[in-house]
């Protein structure tokens, strides 16, 4: 069986704010990051925080300088309260030309190109779609060579 309820991803938004007061991770369960190579539980926030992590976008219009945060939901321990979360995705209008926001494409060194989101997003959920996964742990072009960008 699996170890996650969602199972690891990148979210495809600018930002990720999610609100989720009652995650323990002693349950078992909830939000989990993967850092050096493991997953680990996000530390409970309570009733008075929002954890605001980047999407992919961002780690776009950054150069990788923020990276997409690559997660997922733990599988809750046997007898566990349900988890409850409420998580807002910050998009950008699919019309939107993505581009990095510091410095021009065409000077060197830079990953990513400018692209219309609306073409990125639909490459991205085709993707997902075909059964292609992500993993974190390619290096950016692979990861974005799986969405259509060259």
């Amino acid at each position: 069986t699996s170890t996650a309820r969602l199972q690891g991803h990148s979210d495809g938004s600018i930002v990720t704010l999610n609100y989720r007061p009652h995650d323990d991770p002693a349950l078992g369960g909830g939000l989990q990051i993967l850092q050096d190579g493991a997953w680990r539980a996000v530390p409970a926030t309570g009733d008075d925080a929002i954890v605001v992590h980047p999407g992919d976008v961002l780690e776009w219009m950054s150069d990788g300088q923020f990276p997409g945060l690559f997660h997922r939901v733990g599988q809750m321990s046997e007898g566990a309260p349900h988890r409850n979360s409420i998580a807002t995705f910050v998009f950008p209008s699919m019309d939107f030309d993505v581009k990095i926001l510091n410095g021009d494409e065409n000077n060197g060194g830079q990953t990513y190109k400018s692209m219309r989101f609306s073409k990125w997003a639909k490459d991205k959920f085709d993707a997902i779609a075909g059964g292609q996964q992500l993993d974190r742990l390619e290096s950016f072009d692979d990861h974005y060579t799986i969405f259509g960008m060259e």
